[in-house]
């Protein structure tokens, strides 16, 4: 029987990006009625998810996923599904795997970790058939989001990730990212980011960037809850800087500076006081 500790559970990434996202919507925040709240909520809600967390979501999925169709096939018939993909999966074809509620995985054909593998998730999606509906989106309502990543090894335990495709109607995001993981425990996958990107809209852009090293996200197995919102959490930021400037055109308009610490510790910086 396959060891299930070598596999990140995904019952907690139905809901992930959890700390890194929230549900309003912020329009415009550098206008007029730009707050610190307004500031933060944008870099929480838009910049931190594509840039860090998912990110993180997308390669521990694809990792599970890679380990799984390792196994042999007597493994697999002793494999313990629950406890790693609890939606359970379907085979897409002889290669593809759809993890129900969480991604669809197209390998290339190479194991994950080999240096020139490309590998494909789609996430942020709806799907229905017959058989299955399964959804996920760490937006609300219209705010929407399907997006395709390209994964490629690049070396050891490290990938770089494009965004493939995106059916974003309202703003524009280039980036460029890095992920290799840290650590890896019973309890946890630890991932080290460096990444960059900006997201435009109409004549406005926020350009984010991770800086003084790599930010450490967390996928953790299972799931943490606040006892306050109750929300459940499976991913976050744990360590490092996380920057972002704010442009009309190329006039400096304001910026939204996130420092990590461990124990959960995040500190915000903007030019403005509420």
């Amino acid at each position: 029987m396959a060891d299930a500790r070598f596999f990140a559970p995904l019952s907690a990434m139905v809901l992930a990006v959890a700390l890194c996202a929230v549900s309003c919507v912020v329009e415009r925040p550098v206008e007029s009625k730009r707050t610190v709240s307004s500031l933060s909520g944008y870099v929480d809600g838009r910049m931190v998810p594509l840039l860090l967390c998912e990110p993180a979501v997308v390669v521990s999925v694809a990792s599970d996923v890679d380990r799984y169709l390792a196994l042999t096939d007597e493994e697999k018939e002793n494999f313990d599904m629950e406890s790693v993909f609890p939606g359970g999966i379907r085979h897409i074809d002889d290669r593809d795997i759809n993890v129900r509620g969480v991604a669809s995985v197209y390998p290339d054909g190479n194991r994950l970790g080999d240096p020139g593998a490309k590998w494909t998730v789609r996430r942020a999606y709806s799907e229905n058939d017959e058989n299955s509906s399964a959804y996920y989106s760490y937006y609300s309502g219209s705010d929407y989001y399907a997006m395709a990543w390209e994964i490629e090894c690049i070396g050891d335990g490290v990938w770089t990730l494009t965004v493939k495709e995106t059916d974003s109607w309202d703003s524009e995001m280039r980036s460029e990212i890095s992920v290799a993981l840290s650590s890896e425990t019973d309890s946890y996958r630890d991932y080290h980011l460096e990444a960059s990107g900006t997201r435009s809209e109409d004549e406005y852009h926020a350009d984010s960037r991770t800086v003084d090293g790599p930010v450490t996200v967390r996928c953790m197995f299972g799931s943490l809850e606040n006892e306050n919102t109750g929300m459940t959490w499976s991913v976050r930021p744990v360590n490092g800087r996380f920057n972002t400037d704010f442009y009309r055109g190329q006039e400096h308009l304001d910026y939204c500076n996130y420092t990590y610490t461990p124990g959960e510790g995040r500190i915000c910086e903007t030019g403005l006081a509420d």
